[in-house]
């Protein structure tokens, strides 16, 4: 994948990181310049967004997502945020590490009664 990527600080836990998905470890990998109007940004913003807008960020929503990262409980997880993760063996979702920390970075600056 260092090859690949042209990315010689790429090492395994960077990739586990971004859930080793080719796409957002190509992402990754770009210079900050070559980042603009990129889709990850874009899915993941939008789901987030939706999320705020709906009311659905809470202190217990919040609680039930990072559970969620554990037990892999999809009925813990906002329905807009399902799209983000990969899905496992007996339906559990797993999260991709690289989303979550965006998506409680960014619930933590939008909602401020968190």
């Amino acid at each position: 994948a260092t090859k690949i990527f042209d990315w010689p600080q790429l090492y395994a836990r960077k990739a586990l990181f971004y859930g080793l998905v080719p796409a957002l470890i190509h992402f990754a990998s770009m210079k900050e310049q070559e980042k603009t109007d990129v889709l990850p940004y874009w899915k993941r913003d939008a789901a987030i967004q939706e999320c705020i807008k709906k009311g659905l960020v809470t202190n217990e929503s919040v609680r039930h997502l990072l559970a969620s990262f554990i037990d892999g409980d999809r009925y813990k997880v906002m329905e807009p945020l399902h799209q983000l993760m990969n899905t496992a063996e007996y339906g559990k979702l797993r999260w991709i590490p690289y989303h979550m920390t965006e998506v409680l970075h960014l619930f933590e600056q939008e909602v401020p009664s968190l």
